[in-house]
This record gives C-alpha cells, sequence and structure tokens, in this order.
C-alpha cells in the first residue's frame, strides 16, 4: 500500500478527508430522519465542518488535493448531502434556516414601518 511514511501519511490524510465526508453525509441523514436532536446535529455538524476545512486546507497547501470539488470527483464520492453541507454552504442548516427566517423578518418589519418618504423602501 505505500513504500515509506510520506506515503503513509499521504494515505492517512486522504482517508481522514474521506471518513469526514462519510460522517457528514450520515449525520445530515440521521437529522433529516429526526433520529437526533437539534443540539446535537449542531454541535456535530461544527465539529465535522471545522474538521472538513482543515483537513481540506492542509492537502491542499501540500498540493495533495486541488479542492474538495477535485477531492468528491477523482474519487467518485456519491454524498451529496456532505457535499452540500460541507463544499457548498459551509454552514449546519440550522444556521442557514435561520439566515432565512432573518431575512422574512427583514422584509416584513420594512414593509411594516415603512415611511412615506421613504424611496427605497420595497412598494407592496
Amino acid at each position: 500500500m505505500y513504500e515509506n511514511s510520506k506515503e503513509r501519511e499521504h494515505l492517512e490524510r486522504l482517508a481522514d478527508l474521506y471518513s469526514i465526508i462519510k460522517a457528514t453525509d450520515l449525520l445530515e441523514a440521521a437529522y433529516s430522519r429526526d433520529a437526533i436532536t437539534p443540539a446535537e446535529y449542531t454541535d456535530a455538524c461544527n465539529r465535522l465542518i471545522s474538521q472538513f476545512k482543515a483537513t481540506e486546507k492542509g492537502l491542499t497547501l501540500s498540493k495533495t488535493i486541488a479542492n474538495a470539488d477535485h477531492f468528491f470527483q477523482e474519487y467518485q464520492i456519491d454524498c451529496p448531502r456532505a457535499y452540500e453541507r460541507l463544499v457548498v454552504s459551509g454552514v449546519f442548516s440550522s444556521i442557514i434556516y435561520f439566515r432565512k427566517k432573518l431575512k422574512l423578518y427583514k422584509s416584513c418589519f420594512l414593509v411594516a414601518f415603512r415611511c412615506p418618504s421613504d424611496r427605497n423602501a420595497p412598494n407592496i
């Protein structure tokens, strides 16, 4: 499998990245089935995202991989939930939900308290 310690370390780092991806995909599946609490999900997902970013950074700096997209494609990793969470959004789903709600509340607030002289306010 490997002939020296450098090759072994290289393979271990790739395996670390793969295991983070698989764990994230399983975590996302468990959360969507309501098998874990939001608090458990947030804690685990936050940890996995941090580990993913650190591991990916190390692999890209050492020129082992070009980026996470390249890793997913080169090794034909079929983990769409993990790809969405780790590569596309980079934050756990409750943050995305919170941001959407905040945007909606902000829009409602602007409509409710719009001054007639405010030309930049949405015209609803």
